[in-house]
Formats: structure tokens, C-alpha cells, sequence
């Protein structure tokens, strides 16, 4: 158990100094550009819309992979395929999702 977390320790350990610093000298300036909530929710939408493509994309050359490398097995085919068609599924949901999410943006802020 105490392994799998190696890796974890090792990079927050390597950050340590860098986080400090950042406190030290003033913490990050970073004016905010008068954004306004609306802003604010397209922005968090559009940076979940990305993760999501990108794990459906992942998901499908996966699935594809093992599809390819069956070879007859028809328990790893099935698996392929079935992850092909959930990635292809969960795409569509993002998508609609991410219309619904700029229809209603767009009716009541105009």
C-alpha cells in the first residue's frame, strides 16, 4: 500500500520549494480581467468539455487496441468493443451537454 503512493511523495517533495517560494515572495498576482460569473462558468465548462474529449478519445484508442489484439478471443473483443461504443456514447453526452450548457447561458444572460 505504502508503495503505490511513492511516486506521489517523491513529486510533492520536488514541489515543496517552489510552493514556498510562491508564499514568500507575495504569492501570485494574478489580476482576475473583470470577469463576470458567465465568464466564469463558460470557462470551468469549456475546460471540462476538453478533460471529457480527451478521456473519450483515450478510452476509444484503448478499446481499439484491444479489439485489434484479440485474435479471436472473444472476451477481449467484446471488452474493445464495448469501451469503444461507451467512449463514442460519453462523447455524445459531452456534446449535448455542452449545447445545453451555451443554450441556457444564452437565454438568461443574454
Amino acid at each position: 500500500m505504502l508503495t503505490r503512493f511513492r511516486y506521489t511523495k517523491a513529486l510533492f517533495l520536488a514541489l515543496i520549494p517552489q510552493i514556498t517560494l510562491a508564499y514568500t515572495s507575495g504569492g501570485m498576482n494574478v489580476p482576475n480581467g473583470n470577469k463576470t460569473i458567465i465568464d466564469v462558468i463558460h470557462n470551468v465548462g469549456n475546460i471540462l468539455v476538453v478533460t471529457g474529449w480527451t478521456v473519450c478519445t483515450a478510452i476509444f484508442v484503448v478499446g481499439t487496441f484491444f479489439y485489434i489484439i484479440s485474435l479471436g478471443d472473444d472476451q477481449r473483443k467484446g471488452y474493445g468493443k464495448g469501451m469503444m461504443i461507451g467512449s463514442i456514447i460519453g462523447a455524445i453526452i459531452i456534446a449535448s451537454a455542452k449545447g445545453i450548457m451555451n443554450t441556457v447561458l444564452f437565454f438568461v444572460y443574454g
